[in-house]
């Protein structure tokens, strides 16, 4: 699979992925009181947002045709 995230949606991505894992791990250690199922769903989330992000390749976008990344390209 061909990178199809392009810079900025990956930066955004890696970091909204890291503040939904952070937030799910404070749910954990009784900081925040949002309930197990939510704090494992903000979990899971955020580590497919910090891989795809990371990666910069996203499965979701290869089903619906979408590609971030060509806006890089010079000419375009």
């Amino acid at each position: 699979m061909k990178n199809n995230v392009g810079k900025w949606d990956s930066r955004i991505r890696s970091r909204l992925g890291m503040i939904l894992i952070l937030v799910g791990i404070l749910q954990f250690v009784g900081l925040v009181k949002f309930g197990l199922v939510t704090g494992i769903i903000l979990l899971l989330v955020g580590i497919i947002l910090v891989v795809t992000g990371t990666t910069r390749k996203c499965g979701v976008y290869s089903l619906v045709g979408v590609d971030t990344s060509k806006e890089e390209e010079p000419g375009s």
